[in-house]
């Protein structure tokens, strides 16, 4: 069965013989009776598929077959401007300034004073979202900053519903810190159709609720326990776990109104 293909980056392939998967990354079994390709892009090179037992990698000394080959291009979505800005600003070692933004206690009278606040400190991003939206200002808050500034703004979501395509990207957050199956991927399924054809960056995320001294919104809402502020163990190895699950970024949190910030050690 030879590849199928949908318009974009995205492709999904079954026994195909053509299937790119990078050698680096792999670990793919050279194959001397097949001639080795580059990918449109240059950026690596790559065996053909063999049609009747898919692909072999090796891990160590262990190889596996795999027979249904799913492959992602840059996640078959939008340029990732917004987390390439991320990752050279960390390549460079330059800090990045973003400021939270709860539709639910910014009033639209007041944006104009915030955002030239913003624009005078050199913000560099918007955080946009709230564990509770519970008016309808998340479209008029995006809508009121686009028209005043240029600052990129990123959707924080605290719920599935607050997605809106007036931003320029969304944290896809998976709740790993906590164990509501529903916030680690039950919402992320209802939402990734939409995703998938808005004109979003999508930024993997995990987000990691630390205990911040007192019970907060998030915490309430989400039905989790934050990670114990003096366990900073417990926060590498969740973040390790998040990043071999192939999350981007992770969020550190200790909610609103917390009465103790992140320890640096954790950090």
């Amino acid at each position: 069965m030879g590849p199928s293909r949908r318009k974009g980056r995205h492709r999904a392939i079954r026994h195909s013989a053509y299937a790119p998967v990078p050698i680096k990354k792999s670990g793919l079994l050279p194959r001397p009776d097949v001639p080795l390709r580059s990918s449109r892009d240059k950026s690596h090179d790559y065996y053909p598929l063999s049609k009747k037992r898919g692909y072999t990698l090796i891990c160590q000394t262990t190889l596996t077959k795999y027979n249904i080959c799913v492959i992602f291009d840059a996640m078959g979505l939008v340029d990732k401007g917004i987390y390439d800005s991320f990752a050279e600003a960390k390549k460079t070692g330059q800090k990045k300034f973003a400021v939270l933004i709860d539709p639910d206690k910014v009033r639209l009278d007041n944006m104009q004073q915030v955002i030239d606040q913003a624009t005078e400190a050199n913000v560099d991003y918007f955080f946009i979202g709230g564990s509770l939206v519970v008016n309808n200002m998340l479209d008029h808050c995006l809508e009121s900053i686009k028209k005043k500034c240029d600052i990129p703004m990123i959707l924080f979501p605290g719920n599935s519903f607050q997605i809106s395509y007036k931003a320029d990207a969304l944290l896809f957050l998976s709740l790993i810190s906590g164990r509501n199956a529903e916030l680690l991927i039950g919402k992320h399924v209802i939402t990734a159709p939409y995703l998938r054809v808005s004109p979003l960056e999508i930024l993997s995320t995990g987000y990691m609720l630390v205990d911040g001294g007192v019970s907060t919104t998030v915490s309430y809402m989400s039905n989790t326990q934050p990670i114990p502020a003096n366990k900073p163990d417990v926060a590498m190895c969740t973040a390790l776990a998040g990043q071999m699950l192939g999350l981007k970024m992770i969020y550190m949190d200790a909610g609103s109104g917390a009465a103790n910030p992140i320890q640096a050690e954790m950090i």
